[in-house]
C-alpha cells in the first residue's frame, strides 16, 4: 500500500478550467452548479473560482478586468497570484473546448481527496479503544457504499464558509432598503414586497385573460423606475408587443392599431411617446425559439 503525504490533485486542470472561463464565461451556466470551491486544491484557485461564480450569479460580465476588480474589493488579488498570474490563465489554453473535460479531472482529485479523509477516519476510529466496534462497521459501511455509487458529495459548505456572504447580503439588503422592483399595484405590493433578484415570478391563468398585459405593465413600471428591462417574445412579435406598450403608454385606443384610423391627436401621442422610449432602457428580443442559456447571455451582456 502507498500512502502519499501530498493530497490528490492535478493543477494543470485547475488552471485549464479557470482559463477556460476567462475565454468562454457561458461555459460557468454549467460549471457554475457541478463545481465548488472545494474541487479546487490550490487555495489561490479557490479565491479565483470564488470571484468568478460571485460575478456569474450577480449575473456581471466575467473578463480579467471584472475579476482583478472582483479580487481587489475582497482583498484577495496579490493571495490570488496577482494580475500577471490572472492574464496568464487566461493565455494558459487557446480554447474552451475541453474546459468541461477538465473539470472532470478536477471532480475525480476531489472525490479522491474526499476518499482519503474518510479513510484517515476510518484509520482513527479502529485505533480508538472507546469506540464501539459496530460504529465502524457503519462508517466503513458509508463510506464504502459512497465511494461505489459516486455519491461522494464534496458541494457542502461550512458556517465559516457561508456566513459571511450571508450577513454581508443582509448589509446590503438594509442599505438598499429591501433591494428588489416593486409593482405599480399597492395591494401587490403588501404581499410580496417587490420582485428580488434572482426569483422568476410565473404568471399563470387562462388564454386571452391578460397575462402579457400584466407582465408589459410590470415590465413598463420598472423600466419608469429606471431599471434595464429585457422583454423576451417567443410568440408575439415586436410590433404585435409595441401596439399594446403605446396603447397604454401612449394613451391611443386599443382599437386603432387594428383598424388603423388614427386622429392627429393620436399621431401627435405616437410620436410624443416615440420620444420618451427612445430614452428608456429597454431591450426587445422577439426570436423565436430561444434557448434559457440565450436569455441568460442577452441578459449579462447586454441588460446589467
Amino acid at each position: 500500500m502507498l500512502l502519499r503525504n501530498v493530497p490528490p490533485h492535478n493543477l494543470d486542470a485547475e488552471q485549464a478550467v479557470l482559463g477556460g472561463v476567462l475565454i468562454k464565461p457561458s461555459i460557468l451556466d454549467k460549471l457554475g452548479i457541478e463545481l465548488r470551491r472545494v474541487d479546487f486544491y490550490d487555495p489561490s484557485h479557490q479565491m479565483i473560482w470564488d470571484a468568478m461564480v460571485g460575478l456569474w450569479r450577480e449575473n456581471k460580465p466575467v473578463d480579467l478586468i471584472t475579476l482583478a476588480t472582483a479580487l481587489t474589493a475582497a482583498g484577495q488579488l496579490e493571495k490570488a497570484g496577482g494580475p500577471a498570474y490572472l492574464g496568464q490563465l487566461a493565455g494558459c489554453i487557446l480554447s474552451a473546448a475541453n474546459t468541461l473535460h477538465h473539470a472532470g479531472i478536477m471532480r475525480a482529485m476531489s472525490k479522491r481527496r474526499s476518499m482519503a479523509v474518510m479513510g484517515r477516519r476510518i484509520i482513527e476510529i479502529a485505533y480508538d479503544p472507546e469506540r464501539d466496534p459496530a460504529e465502524f462497521v457503519s462508517i466503513a459501511q458509508t463510506a464504502s457504499d459512497a465511494v461505489l455509487k459516486d455519491r461522494l458529495d464534496t458541494h457542502g459548505e461550512t458556517p465559516d464558509e457561508f456566513l459571511d456572504p450571508y450577513t454581508a447580503y443582509l448589509e446590503k439588503l438594509e442599505e438598499s432598503g429591501g433591494g428588489g422592483v416593486s409593482t405599480p399595484f399597492w395591494k401587490l405590493n403588501g404581499l410580496i414586497r417587490s420582485f428580488m433578484p434572482g426569483e422568476m415570478i410565473v404568471v399563470g391563468a387562462r388564454p386571452s385573460h391578460g397575462k402579457t398585459a400584466l407582465a408589459l405593465t410590470f415590465a413598463e413600471h420598472a423600466i419608469g423606475l429606471g431599471h434595464p428591462t429585457g422583454i423576451f417574445s417567443l410568440e408575439m412579435g415586436r410590433h404585435q408587443l409595441l401596439n399594446r406598450m403605446f396603447s397604454s403608454g401612449a394613451g391611443v385606443a386599443a382599437q386603432r392599431f387594428r383598424d388603423g384610423k388614427f386622429s392627429d391627436e393620436d399621431w401627435s401621442r405616437i410620436y410624443d411617446h416615440c420620444q420618451r422610449m427612445k430614452q428608456m432602457p429597454l431591450r426587445i428580443y422577439d426570436k423565436p425559439a430561444r434557448k434559457p442559456s440565450d436569455i441568460r447571455a442577452a441578459y449579462a451582456y447586454e441588460l446589467v
